[in-house]
């Protein structure tokens, strides 16, 4: 017995020693990026404080404010929607004013000459001048105007960019949901404005996995997040998929993956949108005060809300939006606006 115990204690040994690595060799780190040239897929190791610190200068809060002129018409005048026309609107039942804020995410891309461009998405800003809407009927449900808003005033507002003047709209794409915006300051600014310098990317570049960050002001709270590229072979039709948790206000966030480890940021897209469905609910008149614990007795009205499907976010590719602006880089130009992005020849 004696002699099996320093036999086993033996061949344990030998053992243990066979499977350690040369004394000689460096340390293998199954977790470091390799230099591939291609965009990582694991979470840094190393501090980006700096960097992600810089990136968040660039990333601002902007305000839509849509106003509208709501004209009532009482169902009995019978009134089409052919016949509406400006004396027609003079005679509505009831008149109020309404207005509407839509929160989003922009990101500075030039500053010049007092001239500051943002990029962002187009549907924050992209709003109907007139809205029709018909009253119901059992035998015909068509042709009755019920009331007509005529959108009297659009205000584009970034708030932490102190002097007077809102942005207006320099370029709008519809069908990728694009907008680029501008504004002239009537003085240069004595505070330091800060643009994007870090490049753009490829986007069709991107595999299954692929890390990214997500820069945004989500419900108006200016945040950073991680997700994870999903359907990257949707690229060529100028999105693709993440699984960040997107929220309201986070429409134009800037999306960065990481090539080769840090500090190697570039930009791939901007948030759009979320997978969400309709929810109709009845709601009181607006500014009309009520009691929660009495029956609501008097007119509701009924609106649509969006119920977002959070974890899956589209987001627009960079080469969508490096396209949009060579193709309108004259109009820019003549507007005064000479954008050149980062990274782009």
């Amino acid at each position: 017995m004696k002699w099996v115990r320093t036999s086993l204690v033996i061949n344990l040994t030998i053992l243990l020693f066979s499977c350690a690595p040369p004394s000689n060799s460096p340390p293998v780190s199954s977790s470091s990026p390799q230099n591939d040239g291609k965009y990582d897929s694991e979470f840094p190791h190393t501090s980006s404080t700096k960097e992600l610190k810089a990136i968040s200068q660039v990333i601002k809060k902007i305000y839509s404010t849509i106003t509208y002129e709501n004209h009532i018409f009482n169902k009995n005048r019978g009134i089409k929607r052919n016949e509406i026309n400006k004396q027609v609107l003079k005679t509505a039942d009831d008149t109020f004013e309404s207005r509407n804020t839509v929160l989003g995410t922009a990101t500075v891309i030039h500053y010049l000459n007092k001239k500051i461009a943002v990029l962002s998405c187009a549907h924050i800003f992209d709003k109907p001048d007139t809205i029709v809407t018909f009253h119901t009927n059992e035998h015909d449900s068509r042709g009755i105007v019920q009331s007509v808003a005529v959108k009297t005033r659009q205000t584009n507002v970034i708030p932490d960019l102190p002097g007077s003047g809102e942005f207006e709209i320099l370029l709008m794409d519809r069908k990728n949901d694009i907008a680029i915006l501008g504004k002239e300051f009537k003085r240069r600014p004595t505070w330091q404005i800060n643009t994007l310098e870090f490049p753009f990317g490829s986007a069709k570049e991107l595999d299954w996995g692929a890390f990214v960050y997500v820069f945004g002001f989500p419900r108006g709270f200016q945040m950073l997040t991680r997700a994870i590229v999903s359907s990257p072979e949707n690229v060529h039709k100028g999105e693709f998929i993440i699984d960040a948790l997107f929220n309201r206000g986070m429409s134009g966030s800037l999306v960065l993956a990481i090539r080769d480890g840090l500090p190697n940021f570039e930009v791939v897209g901007i948030t759009k949108s979320a997978a969400a469905e309709d929810l109709s609910v009845l709601i009181p008149e607006q500014g009309k005060s009520y009691d929660e614990y009495i029956p609501y007795e008097d007119q509701v009205f009924v609106h649509t809300q969006k119920r977002i499907n959070y974890g899956i976010t589209m987001v627009i590719t960079s080469e969508v939006i490096i396209e949009l602006l060579k193709n309108n880089e004259k109009e820019l130009r003549y507007k005064g606006y000479y954008i050149d992005l980062p990274g782009v020849d």
